[in-house]
């Protein structure tokens, strides 16, 4: 390929990019393909990053 479709996000947090990573990575590839130590990491970082943004969006005050 000579050329390579991108999309540019700025301005994230290192959980937004986390979920981005996360949720494309296994859009593209099936949770049932990867290996169980595999799985284990990325649903690890997947929940990690979802409990990160929770606690920054319900902030009251």
């Amino acid at each position: 390929m000579m050329e390579v479709p991108i999309i540019i996000m700025d301005g994230l947090t290192d959980e937004e990019a986390m979920l981005i990573v996360t949720e494309t990575n296994l859009m593209q590839r099936s949770v049932a393909d990867l290996l169980h130590s595999e799985r284990a990491l990325v649903l690890a970082r997947h929940h990690e990053a979802l409990k990160c943004q929770v606690k920054g969006t319900s902030k009251t005050g």
